[in-house]
């Protein structure tokens, strides 16, 4: 057989034939080319025509002389929409597809139109079709992309959220810098009035914020259930988009037979139709689960959105208090307290240190508080770089337990060199094939091996913190004890006479009120309500009680079993549509015997059953997803009504910090453009409550004799 040569017969004849306005159906054009050595007619007198058809660059004349056997379609079109479904052309199924149904569309309107049923059918003319839609894949497609949108805005929230976070350990980080200098500064001068007045001073230490125990959300694991319900999800949708595909194709096969068959035969048709019908119903069921599927992935979606949402106000409040309150006041305080208290204790120190002894023994001690303030600092900075090295870890591990699999898959995809390579044997496959290997898998490796190394490296470093910082704390101890030998060594030497004490007494005032505004700029802390983490309490599910969803169940099955379609039955059916159960068409038994094959009769049954279980199982699944529908509008009113009360409450809390900023810009206007000392030192007073601190004349006589004592 000679293709070129049946090319140029089937060309020439489709020239004639149009020129005659007459048509060949397959089995004409397989007689005239059984000469070229064409064997019968079948499908590939289909495949010769529409490669000729493509050989002539798509001659109409080619496809429109030639039909299918039943002349219900051109070869050329259906050999088309056939080629398009088996190579993937999405654009030639759908005008493949749109042909077809039209076809299919029109006979079926015939039908039901004599049956007094047009209502029933919906045209789609007019309609712009996809393929997806035509496939019925359309659902199960829209899920996917919903639950794209839904996982990549939730991602897009929890980076905001870890923005936030990040922000607030910087600004936590830049005020315990300042902390500890006004913790020294506090120190310093405290023990200046301790070799004043000796026992009658008790220096209480301020107490330190833990910023550690603030608490976050763990967006990371949050993020990671998200995720694998969204790839599980994605995941079902490919696989049901193929099975969906799969399904199309075979039942448009089953139903282009079924209307091959059909030559006037109006039973045929409607077992294409009711063929096709089976097969969008069981199609919209699978889709029904995922939407269920989707209905789960949005409500835990909505519930953690809710969550990062308040908890990111909270976060808002921090950031705003450190950074508009803790910072700037711990700022100012510690660049002008220490040279307002210097000065009023520098000319006091020199009058008691006047002997070289004590002036020795003060020496010696400042050293001993220079290297005891310095560790402390070094103690607090260790501190916090273990707790990075701690997130880092663990951040670490979960990435390379994570992608552990790609990256084995990665290394044993790297392909193996020839044995015969170095005769030149395989070298471009095997070039090629590394290239690909290094672009794809590379990147994947390369990413792993730094994690592990990074791991590594921070874990190494956090050994390091840890023994250094268990080494300071030694340290520190020590300190503290030569700091109170020298303490107690000072006091007893000293000896300050009621002159110098008196001397003193009228800026013991002002001393001590600034004492206290650095203890309480040291000893600044969160509510207990911003260092917790917010909760969104959630609805009890609601689902179909069990009695309820028992007796639906059985329902639909009874329905079933009641609705059954025999073989027998379908055959009724058949025989109604086409009129012939009249009492002489049934007298005629060849007639009956030659119209109606059993096998027709069972496809029937079949494409009945399964349209009837299949929309059966259909209204079941629509009424759980209508219950979770209504679950999850109920729970999201019950998020959406916490949302707005913890908004007025945050509403509230930001104006408290910006009164409380308003306030302390203003004090600190003041101090900055400040003329006179004087003027700084009331200034730097107004950072702190200390209204209720005086002393009377009473009071310094009861601490120089030491019947009263101090406590700052």
């Amino acid at each position: 057989m000679k293709k070129e040569k049946i090319y140029e017969k089937i060309y020439d004849l489709a020239q004639k034939l149009v020129e005659s306005d007459s048509i060949y159906t397959r089995g004409d054009l397989a007689y005239d080319l059984a000469i070229e050595g064409v064997t019968g007619d079948s499908v590939v007198v289909n495949e010769l025509v529409w490669e000729a058809y493509l050989k002539y660059n798509k001659d109409e004349a080619i496809r429109v002389a030639f039909k299918t056997n039943d002349e219900s379609k051109y070869i050329v079109d259906e050999y088309q929409l056939y080629n398009a479904l088996t190579t993937g052309n999405a654009e030639e199924v759908i005008t493949g597809l749109e042909k077809l149904l039209d076809q299919v569309a029109n006979q079926y309107l015939k039908v039901i139109d004599k049956q007094g049923q047009r209502e029933a059918y919906l045209s789609a003319n007019g309609v712009v079709i996809d393929v997806n839609r035509i496939t019925g894949s359309r659902g199960t497609l829209s899920v996917k992309q919903q639950a794209q949108t839904i996982y990549d805005n939730y991602a897009k929230m929890m980076g905001g959220y870890e923005e936030l976070r990040y922000g607030i350990k910087d600004a936590i980080s830049q005020y315990v810098m300042l902390r500890d200098d006004v913790v020294s500064l506090y120190r310093d001068y405290a023990l200046g009035l301790v070799d004043i007045f000796g026992d009658s001073i008790k220096v209480v230490a301020p107490t330190l914020f833990d910023f550690d125990k603030i608490e976050y959300l763990n967006t990371q694991g949050m993020l990671e259930v998200i995720r694998t319900e969204y790839e599980k999800l994605a995941t079902s949708c490919g696989v049901l988009m193929k099975e969906i595909d799969d399904s199309f194709k075979q039942s448009l096969n089953r139903a282009s037979s079924h209307l091959s068959k059909a030559k006037g035969n109006k039973a045929m048709i409607l077992l294409a139709v009711v063929d096709m019908a089976g097969h969008y119903i069981e199609s919209s069921n699978k889709t029904s689960k995922l939407k269920s599927e989707l209905v789960d992935l949005k409500s835990k979606a909505s519930h953690d959105v809710a969550v990062v949402n308040v908890d990111m106000k909270r976060l808002m409040l921090i950031h705003r208090t450190l950074n508009e309150l803790f910072i700037p006041k711990a700022h100012i305080f510690y660049r002008y307290a220490r040279q307002v208290m210097s000065d009023e204790l520098k000319a006091l120190l020199g009058a008691i240190y006047n002997t070289e002894e004590l002036r020795l023994m003060k020496a010696s001690r400042d050293l001993i508080l220079d290297e005891f303030n310095f560790l402390t600092r070094k103690m607090e900075d260790a501190q916090l770089n273990i707790v990075n090295c701690k997130e880092t870890i663990g951040s670490n591990e979960s990435f390379i337990e994570d992608a552990r699999d790609e990256y084995e898959l990665a290394v044993a995809l790297k392909p193996v060199k020839p044995m015969l390579m170095f005769l030149g044997v395989g070298r471009k496959s095997y070039s090629r094939e590394l290239m690909d290997w290094q672009t794809n898998c590379q990147p994947v490796i390369r990413g792993y091996r730094e994690a592990q190394t990074n791991l590594k490296l921070d874990q190494d470093e956090l050994v390091h913190n840890q023994q250094v910082l268990e080494k300071d704390k030694l340290r520190y101890e020590e300190l503290k004890t030569k700091l109170r030998q020298s303490n107690h060594q000072i006091r007893q030497a000293l000896s300050v006479s009621p002159e110098v004490k008196r001397k003193i007494a009228s800026n013991l005032d002002s001393y001590v009120k600034l004492l206290y505004v650095a203890k309480e700029i040291a000893s600044s802390k969160l509510d207990g309500h911003l260092v917790r983490k917010e909760v969104i309490s959630k609805l009890d599910n609601i689902e179909l009680a069990s009695d309820v969803q028992g007796r639906l169940t059985q329902f639909m099955t009874e329905l079933k079993a009641e609705l059954h379609t025999s073989a027998d039955d379908a055959m009724l059916d058949m025989m109604d549509v086409n009129g012939d159960l009249t009492a002489n068409k049934l007298a005629d038994k060849r007639y009956i015997q030659d119209k109606y094959k059993q096998v027709d009769a069972v496809a029937m049954a079949n494409a009945q059953n399964k349209v009837i279980t299949g929309g059966i199982d259909l209204v079941e699944s629509w009424i759980v997803l209508q219950a979770k529908k209504e679950w999850s509008a109920l729970e999201k009113a019950h998020f959406d009504d916490q949302l707005a009360q913890k908004q007025k409450a945050f509403q509230e809390q930001m104006k408290d910090i910006d009164d409380k900023s308003a306030v302390l810009r203003s004090v600190m206007t003041q101090i900055n453009t400040a003329e006179y000392p004087a003027q700084v030192k009331a200034g730097l007073m107004m950072l702190a409550d200390v209204s209720g601190i005086a002393f009377t004349a009473q009071d310094i006589d009861d601490l120089l004799s030491g019947d009263k004592t101090l406590e700052i």
